[in-house]
């Protein structure tokens, strides 16, 4: 597999996202990895398991990483320390 520098843009924004959506799967029992991001933030708020301002934060991760999947080559920057400071700061912050 390449390391994450060898990764675009948009592959490394989609691992990232699935590593924060498996993580979510297993343990919360939430279909994240299956869901699209709309899906996933309206099972979260219909949940009642997280409060607004994690709610607020999976919103803001899934659409940066959203973002850059689905921007177009010559405007997908490299946001590979952002995404993973976002996810770290979720994990860390928001569901520990």
């Amino acid at each position: 597999e390449p390391s994450a520098q060898q990764m675009t843009p948009k592959d490394f924004a989609s691992a990232v996202a699935d590593v924060i959506r498996r993580f979510l799967e297993g343990r919360y029992g939430i279909a994240a990895p299956r869901q699209t991001t709309e899906e996933f933030l309206e099972t979260a708020e219909r949940s009642h398991r997280f409060q607004v301002q994690v709610r607020e934060q999976f919103r803001t991760f899934l659409g940066h990483c959203d973002q850059v999947k689905f921007s177009s080559p010559a405007s997908a920057s490299d946001a590979r320390g952002e995404l993973l400071e976002a996810a770290f700061k979720l994990v860390k912050e928001g569901l520990s």
